[in-house]
C-alpha cells in the first residue's frame, strides 16, 4: 500500500464470480510525513514489506500469511491515537487483499478479521483525511465479499452504506480516484438489487456507473472497465423494463470499451463478450425478432471465444464465453423461420469446448453440460445427453459446500433446479436401468441435507476416508476460483496454478468417495441405497417417486420386489404447473383431484395392486416423494370423491410424504424416541388466538386445550404457551418430544428461508425456517412429532428451491422430528380442531407409534370428508367469517380464468360440494 508504512501491494480490478462486472481496489493517498517510527514498529513493517516482496518473487503464500500476522500483531499493540495506526491497518488489509486476489483462497484470509481491521482503519481516520474515502470503500468491499459468501443481508446493506459515504467524499473533479469509488458503489448497489429485485437499487447503480464513467479521464485504461460495468447494468435495466433505449446506450458503451486502447490482453475477450451479450439482449427485448442483432452478437462471441482460447494462455473465462456462444446459437436456431442445423451443431461444439476447459468453474461446467444435453435431446441422441447430465449431477456435491450459509447454498442450488429430473428423464429415454435413473434423481436432489444425513447417520462408523473427504470439501470451500479475481499479467500464472489445485482436490474427493462406498454400511454415501436395502425398506410400504420434465413424466415405484418405473403418458409438466395453482382455490379442488387421479394416481395404485376401497380399516401405507413441480400435488387426496365409488387414494391407502428416499430411510434408522417417563416426557403446545396484524383465530386455544387433555392422559406433561414470544419457546425445544403449534404461518414470496410461524413478536423477531434450522438442532433427545396446525407449511413459492425441502415442514424434519404434520394450502380454523383431536386420540388408543401418527391423520381426514353436507354447511353458517390460518379471509371467487374440460364443479351444487367437502385436502403427514 502506498502509505507511509511502506508495505507495497498491487492495485488491480477484480471480477467476481461469473459476473461481467469489475470491482476495483482504490489506491490510497500517501499520508503526510510523521515523526520517525519507533524502532520496533519500523522493524515489523520492514519485515512485512520483505515478506510481500518474497511472495511476488516466489508466489509462496506462506510469506503473505507471515506478513499478515506481523502487521496485525503490530496494529494490536498500537493505541488509537497513534499517528501511524491507520497506515499499519491499511497495510495489513492490503496484504490480505493481495493474498485474496492472488490465490483466490477465502478461508486463509478470514473475512471477519479483515473486516475488523478495515473497520478500525475507518474509525481512526478523520473525516477530512485524504485516505478516508479509500478506507470506506475498502470496508465496503470486504463487507460485500462476506455477503457474497454468507448471504447475510446486513452485510450487503452495510456495504452499500459505506460505499455511499465514500462516494460523497469523492468530489466532481476527483478524476479516476473518485471514479473508482463510484464504480464500486454501483457494483454493490447491483448486488443489493439482485438480493430482492428492488428496482430503486438498480436505478441508483446506473447513476453511480454514469458518474464513474464521467469522472474517468480519456486515455485511462480503466475507463473501458467502467464503461463495461455501466453497460452491464443498463442491460439488466433493459431486460427488467423492456427499455430499448437502455439497450442502445449499453451497446454504445460496450463498443467504446472494446475500442479503448491500453486494455490488458486478458481483459479483451471479456469486453468483447460483453458487447456480444449486449446485442443478444437487444435481440431479446426488441418487439420484432430480427436476425441482425443476433448475427452481430454471434460474430462478437465467436471473436471472444477465439481470443479466450489462445493456446499460450487459455483464459479462465473460456468456458463462460463458450456457454454464451452456445446459448446465443440456440436462440438463433429457435427463431421463427430459423432452424439452421449448422447453428445447432455449432452450439453443441461450443458446449463441448466449454466442458473440456480445464480452468472452468464447477458451476459453469454444470451449466455447459446441461446446455449440451438440451441440444442432444433435440437431436434425439439420448445416450449422449444422459452421459452429460449424469456427470453434471455428480458435480453438484462439489459446487455446494458445507461452510457456506444456507442462503448462499440456496442461491447456488437455485441455478440448477430441475437438473436431477432432467438427468433421470434422459436416462429413461436412453433406455437405461430404472434404478440408475432413480439414483440420479435422488443424488441431485436434497444436496445439502443428503450430505449432512450421510455424515450424521454414519458418525459411529470407523472410516478415516469420510473425514478426509469432509476436510477436502473444506479445502475446496477455500478455493473460490481463479475466475473471481484480477485478469492481470501479474496473476496469469496463478490461473493455471489454482485450476490445478481445484482439479486435484476434485479428483481426490472422487477417489475418496469410491473408497468410502467400499466400507461396510457406507455404500449409500452421496447416492441412493442399494437395491436390497430399498426392498427391505419397502416392507413398511411402497415408495413412489414422481418425476416430471418437459420430455416425459414417470413414477418410480420402490417395492419389496425392486424398483420399476411407469411412464405417465397422460401427465405433463405444463399441466402440473397449471393445475397446482388450484389447490388454494376451493372452486377448483374437485377438478384438480379428478385430474390427478386420472393422470397419475389410478395407474400407480393399479401397479401397487391397491385396486379396491378398504372396508375393514386395515389400510396399507404408501410413501409419496414428489420432486420439483410435483411437490405441491395432493396425491393423498386424488380421486373421484363425489361418486362414492372408492376410486380415491384415501379409500385405498394411507399416505405419507418425504422429500427424498434418503431422508425417509435416515428417519427410520434413527433410534426411536421412548415414552413412559412423566418427568422427561413433555409436549410444547403453542396457541396464537391473536397475532399482530393478522386475523384472530378463536379456535386455536380450543385446539391446544384438547391436545393438552390427551397429553395428560398419556402421562406427557403439557407445556402450554399462549401468545408466546420467540424467547419463550427456545429452552423447551431442547427437551420436548411433541410440539404442537396452532396459529398463523406465512410464506415469504422471495426467500423460503424467511417464512415464519407467527408468534407474538413475529414482525420484529420471527421464528423463520432459517432461524429454526440454526437455533434448534435437537437430534440429541430425538423428538417424535411436530404438528404445525397452520397454513401452507409444506409449500415453497420459489420453484427453483423446492428440491431442498426449505419449507417449515422440511426444517422440522431436519431438526430431528420423526414426524411432522402440516399443510399444502390454507386451512380453516375450526376444522383444525377436529383433525388434531382425531390424531391425538389415535395416539391414545393405538399407542405412540409411527403407524398411529399416519393412521390418526388418515382417519381424521376421512371423517371430515364424510361429514354430512348439511352438518358442514351449518358449521360454516355459524362462522360468519371463517378464518384461515394464513392471516386473511380468502376470496373463493378469485379465478384464474382456466377452463377445465373435466370440471365437475359446474353449477351451484358442485360449488357447495367443493367448499364443504374438501376442507380436509390440505393436511399432510411427512414422516416414517
Amino acid at each position: 500500500m502506498a502509505c507511509q508504512s511502506g508495505v507495497k501491494c498491487h492495485h488491480v480490478a477484480s471480477r467476481t464470480g461469473s459476473s461481467t462486472e469489475y470491482l476495483e481496489r482504490p489506491a490510497h493517498q500517501p499520508n503526510e510525513p510523521h515523526e520517525p517510527l519507533e524502532p520496533d514498529l519500523a522493524s515489523k513493517l520492514l519485515d512485512a514489506n520483505e515478506l510481500v516482496s518474497a511472495f511476488h518473487n516466489t508466489l509462496a503464500v506462506e510469506h503473505l500469511d507471515k506478513a499478515v500476522r506481523s502487521l496485525h500483531g503490530a496494529s494490536s499493540d498500537i493505541p488509537n491515537n497513534h499517528p501511524y495506526l491507520a497506515d499499519v491497518l491499511g497495510s495489513c488489509e492490503a496484504v490480505i487483499d493481495t493474498r485474496f486476489v492472488c490465490t483466490g483462497e477465502i478461508r486463509g484470509l478470514e473475512l471477519d478479521l479483515v473486516i475488523k481491521v478495515a473497520e478500525r482503519a475507518v474509525e481512526v481516520t478523520s473525516e477530512d483525511h485524504p485516505c478516508r474515502a479509500a478506507r470506506l470503500i475498502t470496508l465496503s468491499n470486504w463487507l460485500g465479499r462476506r455477503f457474497a459468501w454468507h448471504s447475510k443481508p446486513h452485510d450487503i446493506d452495510r456495504a452499500v452504506q459505506e460505499a455511499e459515504k465514500a462516494a460523497k467524499l469523492a468530489p466532481a473533479d476527483s478524476g479516476s480516484a473518485g471514479a473508482s469509488v463510484w464504480n464500486d458503489f454501483g457494483y454493490w448497489l447491483m448486488r443489493r438489487f439482485e438480493h430482492d429485485q428492488d428496482g430503486g437499487y438498480l436505478h441508483r447503480a446506473v447513476l453511480a456507473g454514469e458518474t464513474a464513467v464521467k469522472l474517468t479521464l480519456d486515455g485511462d485504461p480503466r475507463k473501458a472497465i467502467r464503461q463495461s460495468n455501466l453497460a452491464a447494468w443498463l442491460l439488466v435495466r433493459s431486460r427488467k423494463t423492456r427499455s430499448g433505449s437502455d439497450a442502445v446506450d449499453a451497446i454504445a458503451l460496450a463498443q467504446s470499451a472494446v475500442n479503448a486502447s491500453g486494455v490488458l490482453i486478458a481483459d479483451r475477450p471479456l469486453l468483447i463478450e460483453g458487447l456480444g451479450r449486449a446485442y443478444g439482449i437487444q435481440f431479446e427485448t426488441s418487439q420484432r425478432l430480427t436476425r441482425s442483432s443476433i448475427d452481430t452478437a454471434l460474430s462478437l462471441l465467436r471473436q471472444a471465444a477465439d481470443q479466450a482460447s489462445h493456446p499460450d494462455a487459455r483464459h479462465p473465462h473460456h468456458a463462460d464465453v463458450q456457454l454464451q456462444l452456445c446459448d446465443h446459437l440456440r436462440k438463433r436456431y429457435d427463431m421463427p423461420g430459423g432452424g439452421d442445423q449448422m447453428d445447432l451443431d455449432d452450439a453443441l461444439n461450443a458446449a463441448s469446448q466449454g466442458w473440456a476447459c480445464p480452468l472452468a468453474r464447477t458451476e459453469t461446467r454444470i451449466l455447459v453440460a446441461r446446455s449440451a444435453a438440451s441440444i442432444l435431446a433435440v437431436k434425439k441422441d439420448w445416450a449422449a445427453a444422459s452421459r452429460y447430465l449424469e456427470q453434471a449431477v455428480e458435480l453438484l456435491h462439489s459446487v455446494v459446500l458445507p461452510t457456506q450459509s444456507d442462503s448462499a447454498r440456496q442461491r447456488m442450488l437455485a441455478k440448477f433446479q430441475g437438473l436431477a429430473s432432467e438427468a433421470a428423464a434422459a436416462a429413461m429415454e436412453a433406455k437405461r436401468d430404472d434404478y440408475l435413473a432413480l439414483n440420479l434423481l435422488e443424488s441431485g436432489r436434497s444436496v445439502t441435507n443428503g450430505f449432512l444425513f450421510d455424515i450424521d447417520a454414519f458418525i459411529d462408523v470407523k472410516c478415516p476416508e469420510m473425514w478426509q473427504y469432509a476436510e477436502l470439501r473444506g479445502v475446496l470451500d477455500s478455493l473460490t476460483g481463479c475466475l473471481s479475481f484480477p485478469a492481470s499479467t501479474a496473476t496469469k500464472s496463478l490461473w493455471k496454478s489454482q485450476a490445478t489445485k481445484v482439479q486435484t482436490v476434485l479428483q481426490d474427493m472422487q477417489s475418496l468417495v469410491m473408497k468410502i462406498r467400499e466400507t461396510p454400511r457406507l455404500h449409500s454415501f452421496l447416492q441412493l441405497h442399494n437395491i436390497e436395502d430399498l426392498k427391505e425398506e419397502a416392507r413398511e410400504g411402497p415408495m413412489v417417486v414422481l418425476n416430471a420434465t418437459i420430455q416425459r413424466c414417470d413414477a418410480f415405484i420402490v417395492h419389496t420386489s425392486g424398483v420399476r418405473s411407469i411412464q405417465l403418458k397422460q401427465l405433463t409438466l405444463a399441466e402440473i404447473k397449471r393445475r397446482s395453482r388450484h389447490l388454494a382455490r376451493q372452486s377448483r379442488i374437485a377438478s384438480l383431484l379428478n385430474w390427478l387421479w386420472r393422470s397419475a394416481a389410478r395407474e400407480i395404485l393399479q401397479k401397487l395392486t391397491y385396486t379396491v376401497a378398504v372396508e375393514d380399516g386395515d389400510f396399507q401405507r404408501v410413501f409419496w416423494i414428489l420432486p420439483g413441480a410435483t411437490s405441491c400435488l395432493p396425491l393423498h387426496a386424488a380421486g373421484h370423491h363425489a361418486a362414492r365409488s372408492g376410486e380415491t387414494v384415501i379409500d385405498r391407502a394411507m399416505s405419507s410424504y418425504s422429500y427424498s428416499i434418503k431422508s425417509l430411510i435416515y428417519g427410520r434408522r434413527k433410534e426411536r424416541v421412548s415414552f413412559g417417563d412423566p418427568e422427561k416426557d413433555s409436549a410444547l403446545l403453542v396457541s396464537m388466538a391473536e397475532t399482530a396484524g393478522l386475523l384472530p383465530l378463536p379456535f386455536a386455544p380450543v385446539e391446544v386445550s384438547k391436545v393438552g387433555d390427551v397429553c395428560n392422559s398419556l402421562n406427557i406433561r403439557p407445556i402450554v404457551k399462549e401468545l408466546p414470544n420467540y424467547s419463550d419457546l427456545r429452552e423447551h425445544f431442547f427437551s420436548t418430544k411433541l410440539f404442537h403449534f396452532a396459529g398463523h404461518a406465512r410464506l415469504d414470496p422471495l426467500d423460503p428461508l424467511l417464512s415464519p410461524l407467527c408468534l407474538r413478536d413475529w414482525v420484529e423477531n420471527p421464528l423463520t425456517v432459517d432461524r429454526l434450522g440454526k437455533d434448534f438442532r435437537v437430534y440429541a433427545h430425538k423428538p417424535f412429532l411436530a404438528y404445525l396446525s397452520a397454513c401452507s407449511t409444506g409449500v415453497i413459492n420459489e420453484d427453483r428451491l423446492v428440491d431442498e425441502g426449505m419449507h417449515l415442514i422440511g426444517v422440522y424434519q431436519q431438526m430431528g422430528f420423526r414426524h411432522v404434520i402440516g399443510s399444502l394450502s390454507p386451512v380453516l380454523d375450526s376444522r383444525c380442531v377436529e383433525v388434531a383431536e382425531t390424531v391425538y386420540e389415535t395416539l391414545r388408543s393405538d399407542g405412540i407409534t409411527d403407524r398411529a401418527v399416519c393412521k390418526g391423520l388418515h382417519f381424521g381426514l376421512r371423517a371430515l370428508r364424510d361429514k354430512p353436507s348439511s352438518e358442514v354447511a351449518g358449521m360454516l353458517t355459524d362462522e360468519v367469517e371463517e378464518r384461515r390460518r394464513n392471516g386473511r379471509v380468502p376470496d373463493d371467487d378469485d379465478d384464474d380464468g382456466d377452463v377445465d374440460d373435466d370440471d365437475d364443479n359446474a353449477g351451484s351444487k358442485a360449488r357447495v360440494l367443493s367448499v364443504d367437502k374438501f376442507l380436509w385436502v390440505p393436511y399432510v403427514h411427512f414422516g416414517v
